[in-house]
């Protein structure tokens, strides 16, 4: 197990615990910083708390997507806010402060201020079927995408000149393979190369692989025709399309020129992966 101190439980660990997406590795590890910080404890609690609120009271899936999105970035703020107060706090007190309830109760506040204005609007409005983010069926694509990512995240090994982003960037070309090569620095993953591989019916396949401090984002693309993105979606920007799968975070892109589709696999809460993807894009 690898010690976890709270700023890397709040910005990490917090939100995926709240939510049973931690893997068993990850979970050990928080779980072992629990059991010594009574802090990141109750920030659990209340986070797990919140949640709940905005599942049974709020009907979060039905509600408007500007709406939704004003709930979660005050969960956010809340949890940032205490991360900073952490990471300033004096290094033999962090694990006994008590937790930044002040923001958190802010985030409630607004959480049931916004409810009771959905509500009561909602009595005077048409009854219409909510909006809701199906599950996808199992997708051929996205399963090659995770068996790799499980497969590399043990192991990775590139097979192409990976001395730089530039320089895959140069040999995918070479393989008549999309060159585009993600940076992910800004959200704390450093490149770790490529591999050029095939699938098993024999079509050519890239991999690049990024590692984080607790995650990885790994980056598949292989040609598929006439690919159709699968149903399901919980977002889509700019032709970035993002699902949750089996336990996994994906970022589906059908790609502009060749046919070729770009899967982005990880498990970090799925908020992240589209932040992470968003401030790659600018």
């Amino acid at each position: 197990m690898k010690p976890v101190n709270c700023v890397e439980y709040i910005e990490n660990f917090l939100s995926a615990h709240a939510d049973g997406e931690l893997s068993a590795d990850d979970l050990l590890d928080a779980e072992q910083h629990l059991r010594q910080c009574l802090g990141c404890r109750a920030k659990l609690d209340d986070e797990r708390a919140l949640k709940r609120l905005l599942r049974e009271h709020i009907e979060m899936r039905a509600m408007p997507d500007a709406m939704r999105r004003q709930l979660l970035e005050a969960l956010d703020r809340a949890a940032e806010e205490e991360a900073g107060q952490q990471s300033t706090a004096r290094p033999g007190h962090a694990g006994h402060r008590l937790p930044g309830r002040p923001m958190l109760w802010a985030a409630l506040a607004l959480a049931a201020a916004l409810a009771t204005v959905f509500v009561s609007t909602r009595r005077f409005l048409p009854y219409r079927p909510p909006l809701q983010a199906s599950t996808p069926a199992r997708d051929a694509d996205f399963d090659v995408a995770i068996a790799a990512f499980d497969r590399f995240q043990r192991e990775f090994e590139p097979n192409v000149p990976s001395d730089s982003p530039a320089v895959l960037s140069a040999a995918y070309a070479q393989a008549r393979m999309p060159g585009f090569i993600w940076n992910f620095s800004a959200s704390g993953f450093k490149f770790a190369g490529g591999r050029l591989d095939k699938l098993p019916d024999g079509r050519k396949v890239t991999y690049t692989f990024y590692r984080g401090a607790r995650n990885s984002i790994l980056c598949t693309r292989f040609k598929e025709g006439n690919a159709a993105a699968p149903a399901g979606r919980v977002e889509a920007f700019n032709g970035h399309i993002f699902y949750r799968y089996r336990g996994y975070s994906l970022c589906y892109t059908q790609m502009p020129d060749g046919g070729f589709v770009c899967i982005l696999a990880s498990r970090l809460p799925l908020e992240r992966m589209i932040k992470a993807v968003k401030v790659a894009l600018q």
